[in-house]
């Protein structure tokens, strides 16, 4: 049987495995989303410098 510190430790552990793997996930889908408006801005004209600044901007 295992005490509540070990739980603690093994719940911890997991959550944090799933918030990484969760962030990833966001990362992957904010990244296509992110070139798809790219795409579009360049098809429109717009200088590629004020491109890099206003993804730069958090």
């Amino acid at each position: 049987m295992i005490d509540r510190d070990e739980f603690n430790a093994c719940m911890s552990s997991a959550r944090q495995k799933g918030l990484a793997e969760g962030e990833a996930k966001v990362k992957e889908r904010y990244a296509a989303r992110y070139k798809k408006i790219v795409e579009y801005l360049r098809s429109h004209g717009v200088p590629e410098k004020l491109l890099k600044a206003a993804f730069a901007i958090k």
